[in-house]
């Protein structure tokens, strides 16, 4: 374990991989609050970062021979977050095109938990993977939806930064008040551990933000303008429980035509303050960076009902329209 390494990491970081490496129980340590170092610029994931990512993805939730173009880990017995690399063989891969997640349920319009989950997959254990897509009015599979982490082009198509809302589309019919429930078990479904939790935070080790900032998220630049980031319900994932939230951190300027999409709800300014709140919103045409929020679970939060899926509420900070400036 180099210097270097330990160097980069607060002590909580520095505590769970003295536990992993010695597989002792817990360690005797101190933790101090919750900060990051800053991090460099925005940059590419490496060919080893890749691999390291991939290697906490490993859940296969299908059934029969297929094998999916994206790595997962659940979340809990309904819910599985995923990556999606521009290979799916992660020795392969150069770059990741999307996260996103997976949710338990049934092939019915009344079922869909968001219009942004625009494909389903059965649960029918089928030989390939293309088999799996739709299903019959009711069928048991999961509801996907993608989160675009770059400028892509896909099959004639060129795809933004943010929720992909085209991306293999399986329309689903109405099953009218005959909307059954999913009664099947997730393979590796399960509630997140304490120690997938850490294995998880470890690898999302990037500060963004500038002054003596704390977010209440863990982020990682996966390229040049483009985090993707973990919340948990506590800041220190050491007394975390749940993954709450996934999603992505875009560079952009405080200007509507400066926000990446209307699912992005909330700025967070460059300039340096000594607190996170003091980062929220900013002068018109000021630079920082959007972010759009995944939730990964069903909870209470600000007197708020959430459910898997997009959260285009979170923490909004509508920006100025700026009039071309900052663009």
């Amino acid at each position: 374990m180099s210097p270097r390494f330990l160097a980069r990491r607060p002590l909580w970081l520095i505590a769970g991989v003295v536990a992993s490496v010695l597989l002792a129980g817990a360690v005797a340590a101190d933790h101090a609050p919750f900060r990051l170092q800053p991090a460099p610029d925005g940059h590419d994931l490496t060919s080893d970062e890749i691999k390291e990512l991939a290697s906490r993805f490993t859940q296969n939730p299908l059934r029969g021979g297929q094998t999916p173009p994206r790595l997962y880990a659940a979340v809990n017995d309904e819910v599985s977050i995923f990556l999606q690399f521009d290979n799916a063989n992660p020795e392969r891969a150069t770059k990741l095109r999307y996260v996103g997640i997976s949710v338990k349920g049934v092939f019915c319009e009344e079922a869909r938990p968001d219009p942004a989950f625009t494909h389903f997959h059965s649960f029918r254990p089928v030989p390939n993977y293309a088999e799996g897509h739709g299903g019959q009015p009711g069928e048991e599979g999961y509801w996907l939806m993608w989160v675009a982490a770059d400028d892509l082009e896909l099959q004639g198509r060129a795809v933004a930064p943010g929720i992909d809302y085209e991306f293999s589309p399986t329309p689903p019919p109405s099953c009218g008040d005959q909307v059954p429930a999913p009664s099947f078990d997730v393979p590796g479904g399960h509630r997140m551990t304490h120690d997938e939790i850490m294995a998880l935070a470890l690898l999302f080790e990037d500060n963004p933000l500038n002054g003596g900032q704390t977010a209440p998220r863990l982020y990682r630049w996966v390229n040049e303008n483009t985090l993707i980031f973990l919340q948990f319900d506590r800041a220190n994932p050491e007394e975390a429980t749940q993954l709450r939230y996934v999603g992505i951190g875009r560079k952009g300027t405080f200007c509507e035509d400066g926000r990446p999409s209307a699912d992005f709800s909330h700025f967070h300014s460059d300039r340096a303050v000594p607190t996170y709140a003091q980062g929220h919103g900013g002068e018109p045409g000021e630079h920082g960076i959007w972010l759009l929020w995944v939730a990964t679970d069903s909870f209470t939060a600000g007197g708020r009902e959430i459910a898997p899926g997009p959260d285009r509420e979170f923490s909004p900070t509508p920006p100025p329209a700026c009039h071309g400036e900052g663009e």
